[in-house]
């Protein structure tokens, strides 16, 4: 029986802590879903080196990819990782919108069969 580490999270309250804190909320949740997606897929992603390549110009593109690919290997989703990618170079909030649908299906589906949650 696989755990998912996946933790359900409210679409209103982040876009307020996003407001409030004036984007870093956004930061923190890149790399919290990163470590999330990254533990349940048993990938060897670092989140932190993920996370801190958002601030370098034209790597940060590679980070957004292999935030895009854990997403696509996580989900049953049609938003493949290229879709994934263009959709957050582009616009950003949409994808984050989309991937915390997909998260929040994976974390109540394993809330609902009665997996135990680690995160």
């Amino acid at each position: 029986m696989m755990t998912t580490p996946i933790k359900r999270r409210n679409m209103l309250v982040q876009f307020l802590l996003a407001i409030v804190t004036f984007g870093i909320y956004c930061i923190y949740w890149h790399y919290s879903t990163m470590e999330e997606m990254a533990r349940t897929n048993k990938s060897k992603t670092n989140p932190v080196l993920m996370t801190v390549l958002l601030f370098i110009p034209f790597a940060n593109f590679y980070a957004m990819y292999i935030h895009a690919s854990e997403l696509d290997v996580i989900s049953k989703s049609s938003l493949n990782k290229l879709l994934g990618l263009a959709l957050y170079i582009l616009f950003s909030p949409a994808y984050w919108i989309v991937c915390q649908l997909e998260l929040n299906k994976l974390a109540e589906a394993s809330a609902s069969s009665g997996m135990p949650r680690t995160a």
